[in-house]
């Protein structure tokens, strides 16, 4: 099978030699490399990862796809592995591995706090999927044929890549390496600690997988996994004093609050001068408390 490897590149000087040289290590030898951005194989202005993604996705011809992220890098038999399990799972459109952490500097380790927890995403994995991306974009392959018409939602500057899995979980099924053949990167600029437009991402792709969904035992988690990133979202908009999103916000999440959830439902929902004193000796008390 012949692979195409699309590296969506930005401001990824320090790191995209890395990623090529774990590209042409693989044993997999049938492949392409397309690199979108800065100076690469193609050019663009900026326009997010889904876009960089796409140009490569259209000038590419291989029967199957690999995306890698510019800080990101693969172990050797990633390539291999993956497209053996394709040819003995024709069943499988898509197959996505474990992952390693690594720092900036490479080494196994660091700390991802906006992470999900990884897990055995796979088979007929769309109830799964809706309550929560547990697949990280540098470990996927799929196979071409899968994508019929599909591309990544431009315009989608996070969970991009949640948006497309739950668009092909829906008609295909995915498959899973339990070994650590990617190394994720983390580093002060990941994407992933962008929280708020990270959260606002999370919640378009979902709701767009909402709409596309009729089975409510498919909806139900869906929803349930909505009302916690609204929560977030909530909590995000009071703590930069946006009172308005964050009493909307609360107001959606309800049935997913806890007791500070609670709490600070309440106080968005006085009125303004009762809760800016109050917020301020609340403050104040707190400060107090962990002095």
């Amino acid at each position: 099978m012949r692979v195409d490897v699309i590296i969506p590149c930005r401001n990824a000087a320090r790191y995209i030699a890395d990623a090529l040289e774990s590209v042409m290590r693989q044993t997999h030898r049938d492949l392409a490399v397309v690199v979108v951005d800065d100076g690469s194989v193609l050019e663009q202005a900026n326009k997010g990862p889904s876009a960089a993604r796409n140009t490569a996705l259209r000038v590419s011809r291989g029967e199957c796809v690999a995306f890698l992220d510019a800080d990101d890098r693969w172990h050797p038999e990633k390539l291999a592995r993956q497209v053996s399990h394709l040819r003995t799972r024709p069943e499988c459109g898509l197959v996505h591995t474990a992952i390693r952490q690594i720092d900036a500097a490479g080494e196994p380790g660091g700390a991802a706090p906006n992470m999900p927890r990884r897990r055995a995403t796979q088979g007929d994995c769309l109830a799964v999927l809706l309550e929560r991306n547990a697949i990280t974009t540098s470990s996927v392959l799929l196979r071409r044929d899968v994508l019929g018409g599909d591309e990544f939602l431009a315009g989608l500057h996070h969970a991009e890549d949640w948006d497309l899995w739950l668009r092909l979980a829906a008609r295909t099924r995915f498959g899973y390496i339990d070994e650590a053949l990617t190394d994720y990167r983390v580093h002060d600029t990941n994407a992933t600690r962008l929280e708020e437009r990270m959260l606002a991402g999370m919640l378009t792709a979902l709701d767009r997988a909402i709409a596309r969904t009729a089975d409510p035992a498919l909806r139900r988690p869906a929803y349930g996994r909505r009302r916690e990133i609204v929560a977030a979202l909530a909590h995000t908009a009071y703590e930069r004093d946006d009172i308005d999103r964050a009493r909307l916000f609360f107001r959606q999440a309800r049935p997913a609050l806890d007791s500070l959830g609670w709490a600070r439902y309440v106080a968005v929902s006085l009125p303004a001068a009762v809760r800016r004193p109050a917020r301020t000796c609340w403050r104040r008390l707190r400060g107090a408390l962990t002095a």
